[in-house]
Parts: structure tokens; sequence; C-alpha cells
């Protein structure tokens, strides 16, 4: 039975047991009291089982052979009870007043649906200093249209749908633009919420050349189905 003062927290990880303590900490430290933390281990190989048991029994974890991150969240979503629903990776951070302030902007404002905020991205100080070398960190905090960035009510997600797991990387990006599509009102905080992890085994760095053709693809979805919503409200020609 969903809780309505609860916010239900997906963590999906994969071989991410150097970060995790510190993602769920971040979680622990938020200023919002009521929390769910869900971890969804997809198949790690490390030892993110027994770094997720360690933190508590009041820790959910599930269990998945590697599936990828779009399965891993909505496995997550499936499992979750709280009435708020939010994400974040294991390796990134989140600032203490993260939920706090979004949970006031969501109670304040009826119209809006999602709520997002800045990201500051960081060096993970345990890498070498050759590994730090070949990471470009730009110094100024961002728009962050991201999964860890984002919280909603989890009927809000439901309506909008699951994240499609045919995108090797694009899930979000994919799932958001589904969202505006519906019409669906986000806003943006100018505040911090999230501080997001460089290493060298970033998705965005190992990845890249999936993200660019996710993202064509992606694009290229949207824009047949806008045209296709288009085509089917224009009135119709009546014949004599």
């Amino acid at each position: 039975m969903e809780n309505p003062s609860v916010v239900s927290v997906v963590i999906p990880v994969h071989n991410g047991a150097k970060y995790l303590k510190q993602a769920v900490e971040s979680v622990r430290c938020q200023r919002w009291p009521n929390l769910e933390i869900l971890i969804v281990d997809d198949g790690s190989t490390d030892d993110t089982a027994d770094v997720a048991r360690s933190l508590g029994a009041s820790i959910q974890l599930i269990s998945q052979e590697q599936s990828g991150a779009a399965v891993a969240r909505n496995r997550g979503v499936a499992e979750a009870q709280g009435k708020w629903l939010a994400f974040l990776d294991a390796d990134d951070l989140w600032t203490e007043s993260k939920l706090e302030l979004q949970i006031n902007t969501l109670q304040s404002n009826p119209s809006i649906d999602i709520v997002f905020g800045h990201v500051v991205q960081f060096i993970c100080p345990t890498l070498s200093v050759k590994e730090k070398a070949l990471l470009a960190c730009p110094p100024d905090a961002v728009p962050g249209f991201h999964p860890g960035t984002m919280l909603l009510e989890k009927a809000t997600f439901l309506n909008i749908g699951e994240f499609d797991t045919q995108w090797d990387v694009g899930e979000f990006v994919d799932w958001y633009a589904k969202a505006i599509e519906m019409g669906v009102k986000s806003t943006m905080l100018t505040d911090i919420l999230m501080k997001r992890r460089l290493h060298n085994t970033n998705q965005g760095i190992y990845k890249r050349d999936s993200y660019s053709r996710d993202y064509l693809r992606i694009l290229r979805a949207s824009l047949l189905r806008r045209r296709s919503s288009t085509s089917d409200s224009s009135p119709q020609t009546q014949k004599d």
C-alpha cells in the first residue's frame, strides 16, 4: 500500500561496491525523514551485495541477472511503496536538501509534475594522478536533466510508462521525451541537488558511441510520434 509521506529511492548498481555506501549515506542525510531505499543489484560480480547488506536491515536489496540500468530502475519502481519516486546512480551523491526542496516545490505548485535540479561534477578522489588527467571536469553547475536529480510521484511515472529497455544508454532521454509529448509539466531548480562522480568507468565515457547512436534513434522516434499525433488530430476534410 502506497505511503503518502514516503520517498522511494531506487538505486541501480552494477559492480559499484566501492561507491555504493557513499551514495546511500547521501540519501540518509536528506532533510526529508521518510525514506524507502531500494538497491537493485544488476548482476554484480564484486562485493556490491555484501556492501548493501552491511548498510542495515532498512535497506531493501533486490538482486537480478545483469539486464541493464533500465530494467533495474523499472524493477525498483515495481517494488516501491512510497508516493514519491526518486533515482540515484550508485556512483553519484545527493546534496542534503535535495528531497526537501523538491517536495516543497511540488506541494506548493500543483501544476508541476516533475522537479529537476542542477548538477556539479567532481573527479573521483581515489583515481591515480594519471587517471585524473584523462578526465575533463566542468567547474560550473549545469541543469541536470538526469534521473538522479528528478523527483515525481510514482503515479506520474507510471502514467508516462516504464523506461524502455531497448536502449543501451538512452532510456531516460526517451522516457522524458515521451513525458514532454504527453504534456507533463516540469521545472528546473537552480539549486545544486546532485554531485556526479567522474571516474574511468562512467557509462558516458566508455559507451560514448552508444549514446550518440541511441540519441539519434530516440530523436527520430520522438519526431515520428509528434508527426503522427499532429496528423491524427488534424480536422478531416468533409467530402460531398
